[in-house]
């Protein structure tokens, strides 16, 4: 076990002995992970923050006093994925979920989310799931979180929801989801492209509904894993840090992850889903010194003992399919899955 590993493993253990809130995290495309820790000492170095889905549900926020930085690579830990199961005895579930989702469409609304929630069996140490996510999705948001009010989450996410520096704002509309042949480029359906102009359209309304200024770059494709996403990066400016800050809590939660219109999506999902999302499709939020960075949660699960619960969704609207939209949220379950029973 090399010198990063063990420092790894050390501050974990030693988070659950004494139940203290721990973050450890690799940002996108970063040769570097952070390890923040609370309860180490007196100086407060960065603050952490976490965000349920229920955005009118109090943040929950963590100073951390110990900030470790760590080289990526000696992190880094491949593996020999077995392929998983797509978890099918929950479609008759999903089914009835997605007609009910059809009425709600079927009245006027645009979009709404729904997701679902796969149990499995924890087949490998927590340490080494974070190393083997790190090494599959460099592009993404990569963290293993510790709260004694949360348990224990884990996740790979591809969306950012807000970063901010000097005074500046980048957000992201990322939505629609496919698959493509390797080298080729992906095919986009009308149900993908509206999809992804709603949450466009939101991110932008809240925009001149807060009279705030921004410029919207042109829309890209996003490879995650396997997977496609249509990705439109915004950029808005702010009158100091502090406000840049502060407007992250117009724009959560999204339509990506609620639908639209956002009040009726939410109260839809709060009657329907058969669960509590608790942190799955909230966020996560670093501020360090004059940057901060927030992540959707998403590509995610709960570990509570041995059990871990994953959490997948997708996005309907009047053109979805619904075996369509079931393979979806197995196809986003798979990186995880296939993780999860690594050998």
């Amino acid at each position: 076990m090399n010198y990063s590993t063990r420092v790894l493993r050390d501050c974990l253990y030693k988070a659950f002995e004494e139940k203290q809130p721990f973050l450890v995290c690799k940002h996108p495309k970063s040769t570097t992970v952070h390890i923040y820790q609370s309860g180490f000492g007196q100086e407060i170095k960065s603050k952490i923050q976490l965000q349920t889905f229920d955005n009118r549900q109090q943040c929950v926020e963590f100073s951390a006093s110990n900030h470790i930085i760590l080289a990526a690579k000696e992190l880094s830990k491949k593996c020999r994925a077995s392929n998983a199961e797509t978890f099918e005895e929950d479609f008759q579930q999903y089914k009835e979920l997605f007609k009910k989702a059809q009425n709600f469409l079927n009245e006027g609304n645009q979009k709404v989310v729904i997701s679902r929630k796969i149990e499995q069996t924890l087949g490998v140490d927590q340490c080494s799931l974070f190393r083997h996510l790190m090494n599959s999705f460099d592009n993404a948001f990569v963290y293993m979180l510790y709260h004694p009010l949360f348990d224990i989450w884990i996740g790979a996410t591809p969306e950012l929801l807000a970063k901010v520096r000097d005074s500046k704002l980048k957000t992201t509309a990322l939505a629609g989801t496919t698959t493509a042949a390797e080298g080729q480029l992906p095919q986009w359906r009308e149900k993908e492209l509206l999809e992804q102009e709603i949450v466009q359209n939101e991110l932008e309304n809240q925009f001149k509904k807060h009279q705030i200024s921004y410029h919207k770059e042109q829309t890209t494709n996003f490879k995650y894993g396997h997977l496609y996403h249509l990705k439109t990066d915004f950029l808005a400016e702010f009158e100091s840090n502090q406000k840049a800050v502060e407007a992250v809590s117009i724009l959560h939660p999204t339509s990506a992850v609620c639908g639209f219109p956002r009040h009726k999506a939410r109260a839809f999902i709060e009657e329907h889903e058969n669960y509590n999302r608790e942190l799955y499709t909230g966020y996560i939020g670093i501020t360090h010194g004059h940057s901060a960075f927030f992540y959707v949660n998403l590509r995610c699960m709960k570990i509570k003992d041995s059990e871990v619960s994953l959490f997948v969704g997708g996005g309907l609207n009047q053109s979805s399919i619904l075996t369509e939209e079931f393979d979806e949220t197995n196809q986003k379950a798979k990186a995880l899955l296939d993780i999860l029973n690594v050998s």
